[in-house]
């Protein structure tokens, strides 16, 4: 992901408890600044982060995650999600074939993505416009499909 979008946006990594490439010191200081905040780690660890970030998080942002799987409770990111945020915040999974070596290699990679609020595709499609990397709405959009 920071490949794709590094040169088209402000991409700030956190990664094993320290900010990595950043303004500020710590994740919260991060997040707090951030219009979307990409999750790209297993589903596993997205309940404490979600939990951690929660309170900080800016009034309109989008949390997305790229998670395939379920977590230790048999939970799907977008049900963490769901129950972290609680409807206070906007999030989504993107998924589909979006295999890094080959948008490394300049192939095209395709995603759909199911958003807890549709309005929030824009942001989602903007945020990858001019990369290798297409996206589109996927099927089903409303939160209580989403999680359900």
């Amino acid at each position: 992901m920071e490949y794709l979008l590094a040169d088209r946006h402000d991409v700030r990594i956190w990664n094993l408890g320290k900010v990595v490439k950043g303004r500020h010191a710590t994740l919260e200081e991060e997040v707090a600044e951030a219009q979307v905040v990409l999750f790209c780690l297993p589903v596993n660890p997205h309940h404490e982060i979600a939990s951690r970030i929660e309170p900080y998080l800016a009034q309109g942002s989008l949390c997305l995650s790229i998670a395939k799987g379920l977590d230790e409770s048999g939970r799907m990111a977008a049900q963490v999600f769901d129950e972290v945020f609680n409807g206070r915040h906007h999030y989504g999974v993107v998924y589909g074939p979006m295999i890094s070596e080959e948008l490394r290699a300049g192939r095209q990679g395709f995603a759909d993505a199911v958003l807890s609020d549709a309005a929030d595709f824009e942001v989602m499609h903007s945020l990858f416009r001019g990369t290798t990397l297409m996206c589109q709405q996927g099927e089903r959009h409303a939160r209580q499909e989403l999680v359900g």
